[in-house]
């Protein structure tokens, strides 16, 4: 994770190894440059490229605050990052700085995505199986009545065609196909 401990104007005071080798410019790291400009090399805050700012929030509130940014590297790759932000308070209990940690997410998000793109593929095969099934059963239900219509009129076809035709059995095949 890369740690940071940033003053109230997001300036880097203090940066571990980890957070130069994440950022987008090593030198501002080092610099003690503007957080959003060392880590996402951008010239505008978090809240107005990602989402809301930790570092806001935590000085609004005086608590430990989490939010995930996404935004595009250098690269033109998708990122997502996880940060957790906690104030450092001054004697008069005012937030003077904050402790950040910044652990890079792409990786679980991408999983996550890719989880719900098979979830929906697989309500998906499984609506058709669904439909299979039923029409499978639909097929047979039909079938059914259709093959005795079938026998019944081709039975009252060989009697018609015979030399003693039985009009009493004709009469019942008919009624049974109606």
């Amino acid at each position: 994770d890369a740690i940071l401990v940033v003053d109230r104007e997001q300036s880097i005071v203090l940066a571990n190894r980890a957070a130069r080798d994440m950022a987008a410019r090593q030198d501002l790291v080092l610099d003690c440059a503007k957080c959003f400009q060392a880590l996402r090399g951008s010239n505008a805050p978090c809240s107005e490229d990602c989402g809301e700012c930790a570092l806001d929030r935590v000085i609004a509130s005086k608590a430990p605050a989490t939010v995930t940014h996404a935004y595009t590297d250098d690269h033109g790759e998708q990122v997502a990052v996880e940060i957790h932000a906690a104030p450092i308070f001054d004697e008069a209990g005012e937030v003077i700085q904050m402790i950040e940690a910044r652990r890079d997410v792409t990786a679980r998000v991408r999983a996550e995505q890719r989880a719900r793109a098979q979830q929906v593929e697989l309500a998906h095969v499984s609506r058709l199986s669904t439909m299979g099934e039923m029409a499978s059963g639909l097929a047979h239900e039909l079938n059914q009545p259709l093959c005795a219509i079938l026998s019944l009129t081709q039975a009252c076809q060989r009697l018609l065609q015979s030399d003693g035709v039985d009009m009493a059995e004709v009469d019942d095949a008919m009624s049974e196909v109606s």
